[in-house]
């Protein structure tokens, strides 16, 4: 579902529905903590989408936390693609 919600939020992106992405992503975000109310690791599926719309809004402090924070939920899940600007890298981002 989340996988799907990214990929979503990627589209409204490149269409130009920058705030409705965003909202979309922060919702998704909020929704999926644990019993503490700390973010599951698969939340970090949004985080790509999350980091490149505060990007595009040029909000750089945003988009850094928001890409920091899918280094540390991602590995956990075992998902080690990173998908930018339509290319798919291994590993981290730069």
């Amino acid at each position: 579902m989340l996988d799907a919600l990214g990929h979503l939020a990627s589209v409204m992106t490149a269409q130009g529905q920058l705030r409705e992405a965003k909202l979309l992503c922060l919702k998704a975000v909020e929704q999926y903590v644990d019993a503490r109310g700390e973010p599951v690791p698969v939340a970090g599926l949004v985080y790509v989408p999350l980091g490149v719309l505060y990007y595009e809004m040029n909000d750089l402090e945003s988009a850094r936390h928001y890409l920091d924070q899918r280094r540390r939920a991602l590995p956990a899940t075992g998902h080690g693609l990173l998908h930018v600007d339509g290319a798919t890298r291994a590993g981290e981002a730069a």
